[in-house]
C-alpha cells in the first residue's frame, strides 16, 4: 500500500513537472531593433498661403506662393456666406489680372515661387432691408492652387486643385 501511495506521489510530482516546464515557453518574449542610415527628403506640395484683412465690409485676399516652393502656381478664390449675405458678395480687384468663371475668381497668371498675387478685395455692397444691428454672419474664402505646368488658368485641370493646403479630388 506504501509503493503504491509513492508511485502516486512520484506521478503526480511528475505531471506537475511538465506542466509547470511548459509554462516558462508561454510567458517568454522576443526582442530586437534594427536602424537605419541614410535619409530621402520627401516633397509633398507647394505651399500657398493667403492673407486676409477685413475692413468696413470687405475683405482683401494676397495670395503667396511660398519662397521654398519649387513651381510656380494658378490660383482661384470664391467666397461663401450665409444665404441673406452671399447676394450682396461683389469682387474687385487691385489689377486686371483676376477673371471670373463659373463663380470662381482666377488669377490669370502664374504665381511663382515667393512671388504675390495681385489683391482681390470681396466686398459686401449693402445689407439686406432686415438687417439689424449687432447680427453675426462669415464670409468664408475658399482658394486653391494648381502647378503651372503647362496649361493656362483656364485650361487646366481643376480636378487635382489644392484646396486651402490639402489636395481634393472632384472626379
Amino acid at each position: 500500500m506504501m509503493k503504491k501511495r509513492i508511485y502516486g506521489i512520484l506521478m503526480a510530482a511528475a505531471i506537475l513537472s511538465v506542466a509547470t516546464a511548459g509554462l516558462g515557453k508561454a510567458n517568454a518574449y522576443f526582442t530586437t531593433y534594427a536602424t537605419a542610415a541614410g535619409a530621402n527628403v520627401i516633397k509633398l506640395g507647394d505651399e500657398t498661403t493667403v492673407k486676409e484683412n477685413f475692413k468696413d465690409s470687405q475683405k482683401e485676399l494676397q495670395f503667396t506662393n511660398d519662397a521654398k516652393s519649387s513651381q510656380a502656381v494658378y490660383v482661384r478664390a470664391r467666397a461663401y456666406a450665409s444665404t441673406e449675405i452671399e447676394p450682396f458678395l461683389t469682387y474687385e480687384e487691385s489689377g486686371e489680372k483676376w477673371k471670373e468663371k463659373d463663380g470662381w475668381w482666377y488669377y490669370t497668371l502664374p504665381v511663382a515661387p515667393g512671388e504675390t498675387a495681385d489683391t482681390l478685395f470681396v466686398k459686401i455692397n449693402k445689407y439686406p432691408a432686415d438687417e439689424t444691428e449687432g447680427k453675426e454672419f462669415n464670409v468664408i474664402v475658399v482658394y486653391e492652387t494648381i502647378p503651372a505646368a503647362d496649361a493656362s488658368y483656364d485650361t487646366a485641370d481643376w480636378s487635382q486643385a489644392k484646396e486651402n493646403g490639402w489636395t481634393v479630388d472632384e472626379g
